[in-house]
């Protein structure tokens, strides 16, 4: 009975380990820069572990497949509606030669905007799709923060005289691993967010704290707030919660160039109102 019992139990075990094994593999099995593996553990071994190794594994790879897709779409569409969108400019260019009445001219001037929508939105895309494939071949280095914001700060007042930009660092020194070229591309995308939303004349603060482990690079902006439920899927390919200013229109893809950016240094983002309401703050975190 003793010999049956270590059986059993040298049996129970192994099938933990295993099991252990799986629930590992299933935790770790979409990485943080979003890569999904599905090679896992035990899917060779013939009883119910190995089935259900083999279930997820599949269940995984359709997964994988299924992104690796959604991934291609958007240089596809970019690509395809290129030459149909450029069709319908020349169109509209050779119709806004022809003598018009004043009713037909408000309509072409309706079909104006929205085919310059249209094209700024492939723009867009384009560049987000060109930013991913360049990712992919950036090296990492050395990037001292401090002096590359303050040189962006500086290009941001004689840029935008209609806003009022505020700096503050409150480390002595602000190194991370990374891309200075990528953090300015971050930092601009989240100051245009924010001259986007704000009054003019009003205020936008751009301030870089943190830690010896951690740096943190806020930038916030008076304006309308974000509602509670959508504040995560602002940094989504394509999203809009606020209505913006008249003078540009907001197709949300800057902060999904931001969140794009972020991840490659392996920092998190995060959007909130201010406390006291009137206005929102962009938090980005990145490891020393």
């Amino acid at each position: 009975s003793l010999t049956v019992i270590l059986t059993l139990v040298g049996y129970s075990g192994r099938l933990a380990r295993r099991i252990r094994r799986l629930a590992g593999a299933a935790d770790a099995a979409l990485s943080p820069e979003g890569e999904i593996a599905f090679h896992m553990p035990g899917r060779k071994a013939r009883d119910e572990i190995g089935g259900l190794a083999r279930s997820f594994n599949t269940v995984l790879k359709n997964l994988h497949d299924y992104t690796e897709y959604l991934r291609t779409l958007k240089r596809t569409l970019v690509h395809e509606l290129r030459t149909p969108l450029s069709r319908i400019f020349t169109s509209l260019e050779n119709l806004e030669q022809e003598p018009a009445s004043e009713s037909q001219l408000r309509y072409l001037k309706r079909l104006r905007r929205g085919t310059e929508h249209l094209n700024n939105i492939l723009n867009s895309m384009a560049e987000a799709n060109q930013l991913e494939r360049a990712i992919e071949n950036t090296p990492k280095e050395a990037v001292h923060l401090k002096p590359v914001f303050e040189n962006a700060v500086r290009a941001y007042r004689n840029a935008h005289t209609d806003h009022v930009f505020q700096w503050r660092c409150t480390v002595p020194f602000a190194t991370i691993l990374g891309s200075a070229d990528l953090i300015i591309q971050m930092l601009d995308k989240l100051v245009n967010n924010a001259i986007d939303f704000s009054p003019p004349g009003s205020e936008i603060k751009v301030e870089l704290s943190g830690t010896n482990e951690e740096l943190c690079v806020s930038v916030s902006n008076q304006g309308p707030a974000l509602p509670q439920t959508m504040r995560d899927k602002l940094f989504d390919s394509l999203v809009s919660i606020r209505g913006g200013n008249q003078k540009s229109e907001h197709l949300g893809l800057g902060l999904y160039i931001v969140d794009l950016i972020v991840k490659f240094h392996g920092g998190t983002r995060q959007a909130d109102n201010l406390s006291d309401g009137s206005g929102v703050v962009f938090k980005i975190y990145l490891p020393v």
